[in-house]
């Protein structure tokens, strides 16, 4: 105790004290003044400048440069004293936007190096399938609309499909269609998605250079000329090398922001509530 009333009493404690009341209050001050301070740099006048540029496809002018650095300095100090207010708390919007800026930032701390060309063959190697060139179809149609033919539908598109094979022009048969009338070099699924599977299991089955049908399709009828096939072919490693790349990288930056999220959780005690109770 006398210890204390004697530290009390001694003159280079009180300076001390005294300093270190004058320095928080001039640190708050300067914070309170770069807080209150809006700088708008070369840089960001330039940005403006080059942004109004490429919308306007021209320069702006002094005054609409002066417009445009206004309307900056509005949105700064309007967003400024929004945070002022905690407008910016529960807020979907905002919050959204700022861990898709933040996801932004993860890809720059989540480094992906350069993978070696082991590593490439072996990717490559262990997704041959996706690199693997499907079966390819040429094909051309004829369609015939069943609001237009009715119960004469199938009796219509055989007697087309008749003078198709005497040699009839394509061109003058059948209906119109919002579809292109040929295809090149499309896979089972892309007709199979356009045209149902049912369409495409018949038009990959048929005898390639004959017409054939009639085929049923979500839309209607079809009589269906096979022009080709080229069948399923896999790929080398030299000529995919640069879609092996960017695939491989794409994995390995989505495996590091992954791992870089979790390690971001483990500095937070996450609380689920539900209607049946609280959870972690």
């Amino acid at each position: 105790m006398n210890f204390l009333r004697a530290a009390i009493r001694e003159p280079l404690l009180h300076f001390v004290l005294i300093g270190a009341v004058l320095f928080a209050f001039t640190a708050l001050r300067q914070q309170k003044q770069d807080d209150a301070e809006i700088r708008i740099t070369a840089g960001e006048v330039a940005q403006l400048a080059a942004f109004w540029e490429t919308q306007a496809q021209r320069k702006p002018t002094a005054e609409e440069l002066r417009s445009l650095i206004e309307e900056r300095i509005d949105e700064e100090v309007l967003a400024r004293e929004a945070v002022r207010l905690g407008l910016d708390r529960d807020d979907v919007i905002v919050r959204r936007r700022l861990a898709q800026k933040m996801a932004f930032v993860s890809d720059d701390l989540a480094v992906v190096t350069e993978p070696a060309e082991a590593d490439l063959r072996a990717y490559f190697d262990a997704h041959k399938d996706a690199y693997t060139t499907p079966d390819l179809y040429a094909l051309r149609h004829v369609f015939f609309n069943p609001d237009r033919h009715g119960m004469a539908l199938d009796t219509d598109a055989q007697r087309a499909l008749q003078r198709l094979t005497r040699g009839a022009n394509a061109n003058e048969v059948g209906d119109p269609f919002m579809l292109p009338r040929e295809l090149a070099d499309v896979s089972r699924d892309d007709i199979a998605r356009d045209f149902g599977s049912a369409f495409a299991d018949a038009v990959t089955a048929s005898t390639p250079g004959a017409w054939a049908g009639p085929v049923r399709s979500p839309f209607g009828v079809h009589l269906v000329k096979l022009e080709s096939h080229t069948p399923s072919s896999a790929a080398r490693f030299e000529d995919v090398r640069d879609r092996v790349r960017e695939t491989f990288l794409a994995q390995k930056q989505q495996e590091a922001n992954t791992a870089l999220r979790a390690k971001l959780r483990q500095q937070y005690r996450i609380v689920i509530e539900t209607a049946e109770g609280t959870g972690s």
